[in-house]
C-alpha cells in the first residue's frame, strides 16, 4: 500500500467515524435540545397565561377589597356601641313620638332591652317597622300585646292608648376591644 491510499483509508475511516459519531450521538443530542427548547417554550407560554390570569384575579380581588373596606364603615356604624348607645335610644324615643306611642325603655345590658309601648295599632306597627327597617342592627326577639284600658292615672288625658306591648329586643354590639382581640389573634 501507497502512503496515497493508505491516506485515502484513513481520511474514510474519520470520515465514516465522524458520520457515525455525528448520527449517533450529535443528532440525538440536537433532537433532545431542540424538543427541551420547544418545551420551554410552551411552559413559558402557560407561565404567561398563568400570570395574566393571576393579575386578572389579583385586580378583582383588590376591586373586592375596597369595596368590601368601603361597605365595613357603614356597617359598622350600624351596630350599636359604647359612642352610638346614646344616639340610639335618642332615635328610639323619637320614633316613638314621631309614631305616636308612648316608650319606656329597661336596658338589660348594652344589647338586650325591654321596651313597654302605649299606643294604637297603626302607632305600633310604624314603630316596630323603624325597629326592623332602622339604621341600628337589631333582632325583635319577643312580642306581646295586649289591649290597654285603663284610662286613669295617665298624665296626658288626650292621648288615651289602645294597646299595650312589650317588645324584647336585642342589638348587635359592635366592641372595639373585641375587634382589637380577634385582630391580636
Amino acid at each position: 500500500m501507497t502512503i496515497k491510499s493508505k491516506i485515502i483509508i484513513s481520511s474514510g475511516i474519520i470520515l465514516v467515524i465522524i458520520v457515525l459519531l455525528f448520527w449517533g450521538v450529535i443528532d440525538p443530542l440536537v433532537f433532545e435540545i431542540k424538543e427541551t427548547s420547544e418545551m420551554v417554550d410552551e411552559r413559558q407560554k402557560r407561565l404567561n397565561v398563568l400570570k395574566k390570569t393571576d393579575r386578572i384575579h389579583l385586580e378583582k380581588i383588590e376591586e373586592d377589597y375596597r369595596e368590601i373596606k368601603n361597605n365595613i364603615s357603614i356597617i359598622e356604624d350600624n351596630f350599636l356601641n359604647d359612642k352610638s348607645a346614646v344616639s340610639f335610644f335618642l332615635d328610639l324615643e323619637e320614633t316613638a313620638s314621631r309614631s305616636g306611642v308612648v316608650l319606656d325603655i329597661e336596658a338589660k345590658d348594652i344589647s338586650s332591652f325591654n321596651l313597654s309601648v302605649l299606643g294604637d295599632f297603626s302607632g305600633l306597627m310604624m314603630f316596630l317597622g323603624w325597629l326592623e327597617n332602622g339604621p341600628y342592627f337589631v333582632s325583635i326577639e319577643k312580642i306581646k300585646i295586649d289591649d290597654f284600658n285603663i284610662q286613669e292615672g295617665l298624665e296626658d288625658q288626650s292621648f288615651v292608648p289602645s294597646i299595650r306591648a312589650t317588645v324584647n329586643i336585642k342589638a348587635f354590639v359592635d366592641s372595639y376591644e373585641e375587634r382589637k382581640n380577634i385582630k391580636s389573634n
